[in-house]
C-alpha cells in the first residue's frame, strides 16, 4: 500500500523533530531531579501553575492565527493577513501581561496551598516568561500558517531547546542551584518569539488598525479561538490534576517523586506520536474517497506498529521499575517505582487506541474527543481527591492509569459507533 510507505517516511521525519525536542525535555528534567525531590517537586508545581495560566493567557489565539492567516495567505489577501497578525499581537500582549501580573501577585497564595515558600519565589521568576511563552506559541503557529514549518522546527525544537539544555547543564555544573536554572528557562522562552516574530514582521508587516477594524477582527478571531481554550484546559488537567492534588495534600517532596514516575510512563508516547504524524491527512484522503477498507486497514496497521515499538520498553518499566529508578536516579526517588509500573500499564493501554482517537477527528467528530477528555478528566479529579489523601502517590497512579484506560475504551467505542 503506497500510503503506508508515506506514513513510514512521515514518521521518520516527525521522529527526528519529536525525539530531539522530547529528549532535551527529559534531559532538562533529569538535571533538575539531581537537585532533590523537594526542589524538583516545587519546580513541577510552579510549572503546572504557569502552564495553566499560559493556556488562558493566549486565549486560543495560536489556533486562530493558524486558521485565519492560512486562509488569507492562500487567498493572497495581504490586508486581511496584516489585520489578523496585528490584532493577535494586541490581544495576546494585553492578556498575557495581565496573567503574568496575576501570577506574580498571587505567588504567595500558591506557596501556601502547596506548602513551600520556594514555589512563591519560583512563580515570581517564571511569571516573566509567560508573555514570551504566549507570543512564542502564537508566532510558531503563524509560521506554520505561512507554510514555514521547517523554520518553526528549527527555531522552537532545535534552537530554543539547545539553548535550554546547554545553559541548564552549564549552570548546574557551576553550582548555581535551582534559581539559576530557572533564569535559564526564562531566557530560553525569549528565543522563539524573537526569532519567529522577526520573520513574521518581515513577511507580513505591521498594520495600523482602526478601532472598527480591531473590534471586527478581534470578534472573528475570539469567536473561533475562545472555545478551544476550554478544550485545551481539559487536556492540561489530565496531565496536571494528580500533581496539584498531591501537592495540596502532601507538599512538593512527594510531587517530585511522583512526577519522575509520570514522566517515565509518558516516555512511551514519543514513538506513537511520530508514527501518527501523518495519520489525519492520509485518513482524510481515504475518507473522502470512501475507501473504507483502506481506512480500517491503516488503523489496524498503525495499532500493530505502535504495539511492536512500545511493548518492550513498556514491559521493562512494568517489570523492573525499581531497577530503572536506581540506575537513572538514586534512593531519594525509589518510592516512584510502583507508581511508574502502574502508570506505564495505563499509558500502554491508551496508546494502542491512539489511531482510533485520530480516526474520530477524521470523521469530523472532534466534539466526541472533547467529551472523552472531559469524562476522563472528571473521573480523574473526583477519584484523585478521594484516593490521594488515603493512598498517596499509589492512589494517584492507579486513578490516573485508569483514566488512560477509560480514554482508550471510550475512543474505541465512539470510533466503532461512528464508523458503523
Amino acid at each position: 500500500m503506497k500510503e503506508i510507505g508515506i506514513l513510514r517516511k512521515a514518521a521518520i521525519i516527525a521522529l527526528i523533530g519529536f525525539l530531539f525536542s522530547k529528549l532535551v525535555g527529559y534531559a532538562y528534567r533529569y538535571i533538575l531531579t539531581k537537585i532533590g525531590p523537594e526542589m524538583y517537586g516545587s519546580f513541577t508545581l510552579a510549572l503546572s501553575v504557569v502552564s495553566f495560566a499560559l493556556i488562558f493567557a493566549k486565549l486560543g489565539i495560536d489556533e486562530g492565527i493558524l486558521r485565519f492567516l492560512s486562509l488569507y495567505s492562500e487567498e493572497k489577501n495581504k490586508k486581511k493577513s496584516k489585520e489578523v497578525f496585528t490584532t493577535s499581537i494586541y490581544i495576546v500582549f494585553l492578556s498575557s501581561v495581565i496573567f503574568a501580573i496575576g501570577i506574580y501577585i498571587s505567588s504567595d497564595f500558591f506557596a501556601n496551598i502547596f506548602h513551600s515558600n520556594h514555589i512563591g519565589y519560583m512563580l515570581r521568576i517564571l511569571s516573566i516568561s509567560l508573555p514570551f511563552g504566549a507570543f512564542g506559541l502564537v508566532f510558531i503557529e503563524g509560521l506554520k500558517a505561512l507554510k514555514k514549518s521547517t523554520l518553526s522546527i528549527i527555531i522552537q525544537q532545535l534552537t530554543e531547546r539547545s539553548f535550554l539544555i546547554i545553559f541548564t547543564l552549564l549552570f548546574f555544573l557551576l553550582g548555581s542551584g535551582i534559581y539559576g536554572i530557572l533564569w535559564v528557562y526564562v531566557f530560553a522562552t525569549f528565543i522563539t518569539p524573537i526569532l519567529s516574530g522577526f520573520i513574521l514582521f518581515k513577511t507580513i508587516g505591521f498594520y495600523r488598525l482602526t478601532k472598527k477594524e480591531f473590534i471586527k477582527t478581534s470578534k472573528k478571531i475570539l469567536i473561533y479561538s475562545l472555545p478551544l481554550v476550554f478544550s485545551a484546559s481539559i487536556y492540561m488537567l489530565i496531565r496536571w490534576a494528580d500533581i496539584m492534588i498531591i501537592g495540596y495534600f502532601y507538599g512538593p517532596v512527594l510531587v517530585g517523586v511522583y512526577d519522575v514516575a509520570t514522566l517515565g510512563s509518558l516516555f512511551l508516547f514519543i514513538l506513537p506520536e511520530a508514527v501518527l504524524y501523518m495519520f489525519i491527512p492520509i485518513m482524510t484522503r481515504f475518507y473522502k474517497k470512501k475507501r473504507k477498507k483502506d481506512f480500517k486497514g491503516l488503523i489496524n496497521r498503525s495499532v500493530f506498529y505502535i504495539f511492536i515499538i512500545t511493548i518492550i520498553p513498556a514491559l521493562i518499566m512494568i517489570l523492573f521499575p525499581e531497577r530503572i529508578i536506581r540506575i537513572l536516579l538514586d534512593e531519594r526517588y525509589i518510592d516512584a517505582s510502583l507508581p511508574l509500573a502502574i502508570l506505564t500499564a495505563g499509558v500502554f493501554f491508551r496508546i494502542l487506541f491512539m489511531p482510533h482517537s485520530k480516526a474520530i477527528l477524521v470523521y469530523g467528530k472532534s466534539v466526541y474527543t472533547f467529551y472523552i477528555n472531559l469524562i476522563a478528566t472528571i473521573f480523574n479529579i473526583i477519584f484523585n481527591i478521594i484516593f490521594i489523601p488515603v493512598y498517596g502517590i499509589i492512589g494517584a497512579a492507579v486513578v490516573t492509569s485508569l483514566s488512560y484506560v477509560l480514554i482508550g475504551i471510550l475512543s474505541y467505542v465512539f470510533y466503532k459507533r461512528i464508523s458503523s
